[in-house]
C-alpha cells in the first residue's frame, strides 16, 4: 500500500490559531481561575488530552463559567 500524503495538511487557520492561543494561555502562571473552552476547539484526542493535561476544560455552555474564569 502507498500512502499519499497532501501536500498541504494540518489544522485550518481558525482552529491552529485557537489551540495555539489555548496552549499559550494553559502555559501562564497565576492564574486566578479556571481556563475553558466552550464546546471542542478540534476533534483530535491528542490534543484534548494534551490540553486537559494542561488544566484546560471544556464546558458546553457558558452558564458554567464563573467569575474570574478565562473562556
Amino acid at each position: 500500500m502507498e500512502i499519499i500524503r497532501a501536500e498541504h495538511s494540518g489544522f485550518c487557520f481558525g482552529v491552529d490559531r485557537a489551540i495555539n492561543l489555548a496552549f499559550s494561555e494553559a502555559g501562564q502562571t497565576g492564574r486566578s481561575g479556571r481556563l475553558l473552552t466552550c464546546g471542542h476547539l478540534i476533534h483530535n484526542s491528542a490534543v484534548v488530552s494534551r490540553l486537559e493535561s494542561m488544566g484546560v476544560t471544556m464546558i458546553s455552555s457558558l452558564d458554567e463559567a464563573e467569575s474570574g474564569d478565562t473562556v
